[in-house]
């Protein structure tokens, strides 16, 4: 049996896989009833749609469906349309009854019974549809009532009326059929212009509106010919509620109760898309229908989105939001349909003939099926039972997604054509032409995915695809191999599979295996040969490329950039570069600085003959391209040289070589041409160069696999790759290289490793010459190569001869080894021809740019007798044993230790009594001992010491007897220095005995530099001026607050004569008095008592002042002085009288007042 005698229906008949809504010949009508596949979900949005028309009565009267482009919305309003419509009513409900019985929900109320009743009910209604693609009937012109314009075009249109003048519509025609003669008027129309009034009645009115106008006024005589033509040229702006609402009402007052006029406007969504105003313009309808046209009008739109999503689009937010919303409380959402299962219901549904043969077939070649057909993932998978192998065969479930798959990847990239979508419509289709091409197969026969890369299937690619697949099916030995044709289409389908589904199913050599078998016992080994040898083709002619398994197309520009990287031309210091910079850098984590015992190395390197690093301690070279044995190159190596012999394995795998040859190739064609790319050629570079990262990382892990047989040379010793413990490629580098350092430094171990800090330590710690002489054997090596020199050496000298070899010491490790030989007494130091301790030795010695300025010498010893010498003048100065050694470094140490404290001590007082006359003393032993503490030889100090021993005693001496004197009658010096300070202004008002005492007192103090001998006199002289001071000062005190209490008597008294209450204002008893008591400098006390004549006569003025209230009486106190006059006769006292009554009597005229003070 053939496949095509399988099928229910005739395989080639016509399959219309996209529904167009204006499209209503018989044919049409026929293939879209009969050939809807019904599921769950449609089974229950028909049966509410249709039940809403009839039965609900709220003036909600909008229907909103939505659904993704493909998911059958078109076709599902084509089917309510078909349920409406009296000519086709009975057959399209039937054909709902018959599946709703087999696929509706158990819960349904999609029951036959229950549609039955429905479709009774609809039989009872009179029900018009307008049935509408709004794109398709849309004119350009952008305006705010397009919609109405829209509806009302249509709503014309239903009635016989033209679809694009409405004016004409409404004032014309309308009122010819009104008064019946709209059909006659037609036919003359046609007998005069010969020419159709329905399709060509805007292009009569345009060009012979005259003539029409005069047909029409035959039959109503009435017609006022200029003002319709007026309205004509210029009609009335369209709007709903004057326009499209009354002429609704207008025919539905001629309609009964049951009547309904059903809109179905297709694809409302994309039409409206973010425009605010078409949206509220369909709003506005919707709500004006539903308040004003009884339930009879029904509108129903078809969206891509939901409604929200529309709304969310726009601008539209708040309450116009909400009211949208509440008009299309019927929403119908259309999710994607199942597209393998409709297809298979439409296109490959089985007679009985065929399901008897089938049966047969599946039940005999069932295990052989299941085991040829597996795969590892659940999105595609093969038949899991008989049914659903009745349902798919000839294709496999599997196909069916993947096809899909290659539909939305091949749209997403710009492969196909914009309308072929993963979608019902489009596997539909591609399934229906596949199955046709197939049909004269024998039944066993499985059709294989390249089928599907059919005519159709090709005449949707674009010319960007056509180009890339053109380039492996024009090869000749694709061409002359239907083969290998097959290999190139299912490749390119799957190859070209978005990354995400790739992922799932890569595009390797089993997946392909799966898709080309035709038959269930097919040699599956054999086959993959066969696939193979095709790939290898399209790799050797760069149309794909390898990934990890996977295969991928090369694209046009792609294809151009592989050849161009094939002729790359590289010379051996490219490929010596891409093997360090990019692989051996990485896997062996190589630095230029390298870490041995107590110090860092320098590496030199090299690999070949290209230097990546100069002038370092130790050379290493990477032997990568010389065709040269470990056991040849160990002959002629250099004693310090390490070599790394990669080219022992390197050259025995080819293919290695070869990557490293195209990864090299690559890598120097996108560093020349990745500047300059741009645009596509940008992209085409990135690509390869991604590629080449992944490369660069397969490289690596084959480097670091293969390291563990590399075989390394240290000097002329190869060392085997067994004899090396460790695996990972950069530790086992490691090993061999610090076995490599141990050969050289061998002595390097015999010098401990120091820090800045740790030798600053030492030095400050061990400040003094150790007793134990032993050497360390690092230090004998030092020693003895000084003893061996014989010749005055630097600090920076013998740091440079220990880097070497065999030692390799750090320059801290050196300079810690000269501080213990100092400390052991074996060498000293001088700076600039100075001598230095310890401390400054390490200092300067830790400065690179201060080591040939530090001189390392032999010790000097000094003689037993001066030393002795040394300690009997150190005796008779601070009268105190300094040791009971002889070594001269040894008293020389503590010699400087007793000084260092001693120096410590005075500089206290010297710091604390610096400005006493007696501090001299201090700063003058303290000088002497600092200059001693200086002194870095031995015999200079000693004779320094032994020469000023008389001085310095008596020196010492005179500051412990100032200290003496500090310690017990200090305080007491401090007491009689601040009552000296305080009082030299009374010391001027004493008698001439005490002022003599107090200067002597002053001159103590200001100059004295040994108190303590007169300091029991001047205690003296201290106590009794002390005394006088006190008792003068209480004295004047006596007669000056006596004074003033007499004057505050008076000045009370006047107050209160002058009734003047607050005089807080004028003079302050209690503060006065308190000042006076407070007082005790003579001079100050002397200078009140003079003032209180002055502070009466003020404080009186004061009082006097305020006692005048009345400012135009008030009189102007003036002070009048009276010259002193000598008064001899009683001749004189008259004259001096009179004239000053005359002077007086002046004062009071000018309105004055003389006031009397007495003093």
């Amino acid at each position: 049996m053939k496949l095509k005698e399988l099928y229910s229906k005739s395989i080639d008949r016509q399959v219309n896989p996209a529904v167009v809504v204006g499209k209503q010949d018989a044919e049409t009508i026929k293939i879209e009833i009969n050939e809807y596949v019904f599921t769950k979900d449609l089974v229950d949005n028909l049966y509410r749609f249709l039940h809403d028309i009839v039965h609900k009565q709220d003036a909600k009267t909008s229907i909103w469906i939505s659904g993704y482009y493909g998911s059958g919305k078109s076709h599902f309003i084509k089917y309510v349309y078909y349920c409406l419509n009296p000519q086709t009513s009975e057959q399209a409900i039937d054909h709902f009854i018959k599946n709703a019985a087999e696929v509706a929900d158990a819960f349904s109320d999609a029951t036959p019974s229950n549609i039955k009743i429905l479709k009774n009910k609809i039989a009872e209604y009179e029900i018009d549809t307008i049935i509408f693609n709004i794109d398709a009937v849309s004119g350009q012109k952008n305006e705010k009532e397009k919609i109405t314009k829209i509806f009302l075009n249509q709503f014309n249109a239903f009635r016989g009326f033209n679809s694009t003048n409405i004016a004409l519509a409404l004032l014309l025609e309308k009122h010819l059929d009104e008064v019946g003669s709209f059909k006659d008027f037609k036919k003359d129309i046609y007998q005069k212009f010969k020419k159709e009034w329905k399709t060509d009645a805007s292009t009569l009115v345009s060009l012979k509106l005259t003539d029409v106008l005069n047909i029409a006024q035959k039959y109503d005589g009435d017609i006022d010919l200029d003002s319709l033509r007026a309205k004509l040229k210029s009609p009335d702006d369209i709007t709903i509620k004057d326009t499209l609402i009354p002429e609704f009402k207008d025919y539905l007052s001629k309609k009964d109760d049951n009547y309904r006029l059903v809109y179905m406007v297709d694809e409302v969504s994309q039409y409206i898309g973010v425009n605010t105003n078409l949206l509220l313009n369909l709003q506005t309808i919707v709500e004006e229908i539903s308040a004003d046209c009884d339930n009879k009008i029904w509108l129903a739109c078809t969206a891509q989105q939901t409604l929200d999503q529309i709304i969310d689009s726009t601008e539209i937010h708040g309450e116009d939001f909400g009211k949208i919303l509440g008009r299309f409380e019927t929403r119908i959402s259309l999710q994607s349909q199942d597209a393998a299962y409709i297809t298979q219901k439409r296109i490959l549904d089985k007679n009985s003939s065929g399901t008897e043969e089938l049966i047969q077939f599946y039940d005999k070649n069932k295990d052989t099926i299941d085991n040829q057909y597996v795969f590892n993932h659940e999105l595609y998978s093969s038949y899991v039972n008989r049914d659903q192998f009745l349902l798919a065969y000839p294709f496999l479930p599997y196909q069916f997604r993947l096809i899909a798959d290659v539909f939305d990847s091949f749209s997403g990239i710009g492969y196909v054509i914009k309308e072929v979508k993963d979608n019902e419509r489009s596997v539909l289709a591609i399934t229906h032409s596949t199955a046709l091409n197939s049909s004269n197969e024998e039944v066993g026969h499985f059709i294989p995915f390249d089928a599907f890369f059919n005519q159709l299937f090709q005449r949707n690619l674009t010319h960007h695809a056509r180009g890339i697949i053109d380039r492996a099916s024009k090869l000749q030995s694709v061409q002359e191999d239907g083969f290998a044709k097959r290999v190139v289409y299912t490749l390119f389908m799957i190859a070209n599979l978005s990354d995400t589904k790739r992922i799932t199913f890569p595009a390797n050599l089993d997946n392909l295996t799966l898709l080309l078998m035709d038959q269930p016992d097919v040699n599956k080994l054999e086959l993959q040969n066969r696939i193979e040898k095709v790939l290898d083709l399209l790799i050797k002619n760069s149309i794909i490329s390898p990934e990890n398994g996977d295969y991928r197309f090369f694209k046009e520009d792609e294809i151009e950039v592989a050849a161009l990287i094939q002729n790359q031309i590289i010379n051996r210091e490219d490929r010596i570069t891409a093997i360090w910079e990019d692989i051996v850098i990485n896997i062996l984590s190589l630095q230029r600085r390298v870490s041995y015992g107590s110090n860092n190395f320098s590496l030199s390197l090299k690999v070949d003959e290209k230097y990546i690093f100069k002038g370092g301690d130790i050379y290493v070279f990477i032997s990568a391209f010389e065709n040269t044995t470990p056991a040849q190159k160990a002959l002629t190596n250099n004693k310090n040289d390490l070599v790394v012999c990669i080219n022992e394995w390197f050259f025995n795998h080819p293919e290695i070589l070869s990557e490293i040859e195209l990864f090299t190739k690559t890598k120097k064609y996108i560093r020349q041409n990745s500047d300059s790319a741009t645009g596509t050629r940008k992209q085409t570079i990135e690509m390869f160069g991604n590629k080449n990262s992944n490369r660069k990382t397969d490289l690596i892990k084959t480097f670091q696999t293969k390291f563990i047989e590399t075989p390394f040379i240290s000097g002329q010793q190869v060392i085997n790759p067994a004899d090396l413990s460790s695996r990972e490629p950069a530790k086992r580098f490691a090993e061999v290289l610090q076995g490599h350092f141990s050969e050289i430094y061998k002595k390097n171990k015999l010098a401990p490793s120091y820090t800045n800090d740790e030798l600053k330590k030492q030095a400050m710690t061990h400040s003094q010459t150790s007793a134990d002489k032993t050497l360390t054997t690092g230090e004998s090596e030092i020693e003895n190569y000084l003893n061996t020199y014989g010749q005055i050496m630097t600090v920076e000298d013998l740091i440079k001869n220990f880097l070497k070899p065999p030692y390799g010491w750090k320059d801290t490790s050196s300079i810690g080894l000269l501080l213990k030989l100092g400390l052991k007494r074996k060498r000293q130091f001088e700076w600039r021809n100075q001598p230095i301790d310890f401390k400054e030795f390490v200092e300067y010695a830790l400065k690179s740019n201060e080591r040939n300025a530090i001189v390392i010498k032999d010790i000097v010893e000094v003689g037993e007798l001066e030393v002795q010498d040394a300690k009997r003048a150190y005796l008779s100065i601070f009268n105190e044993q300094l040791s009971d050694q002889t070594d001269s470094y040894i008293v020389f140490d503590r010699l400087k230790s007793k000084l260092s404290i001693t120096a410590k001590k005075y500089a206290s007082y010297e710091d604390n009594y610096s400005m006493k006359p007696f501090g001299k003393h201090f700063h003058e032993i303290g000088k002497v001992l600092r200059e001693w503490l200086e002194i870095r030889e031995p015999k200079q100090l000693f004779d320094k010491v032994i020469e000023r021993k008389d001085d310095i005693r008596e020196l010492n001496d005179t500051c412990k007897d100032v200290i003496e004197f500090i310690d017990h009658q200090y305080k007491n010096y401090e007491t009689i220095q601040k009552f000296e300070r305080q009082n030299r202004q009374n010391f001027e008002v004493l008698d001439v005995a005490e002022k003599a005492n107090a200067e002597s007192l002053s001159d103590y103090l200001e100059k004295e530099d040994r108190p303590g001998d007169r300091f029991p006199q001047m205690k003296k002289i201290y106590e009794e001026i002390q005394n006088s001071i006190k008792d003068q000062s209480k004295n004047l005190q006596k007669e000056t607050r006596s004074a003033y209490a007499d004057i505050f008597v008076e000045l009370d008294n006047k107050a209160t004569e002058l009734k003047v209450a607050d005089v807080s204002g004028y003079y302050d008893k209690t503060s006065k008095l308190a000042e006076i008591d407070k007082e005790t400098n003579l001079t100050h006390l002397q200078l009140l008592k003079a003032n209180a004549g002055m502070f009466r006569t003020d404080a009186v003025e004061q009082i006097i002042k305020a006692s005048q209230k009345d400012p135009e009486n008030k009189k102007q106190i003036e002070r009048f002085d009276i010259k002193a006059t000598q008064i001899a006769s009683e001749e004189e006292l008259d004259l001096h009288l009179n004239w000053l009554r005359s002077e007086l009597m002046k004062k009071l005229k000018e309105n004055k007042i003389i006031l009397l003070v007495k003093e």
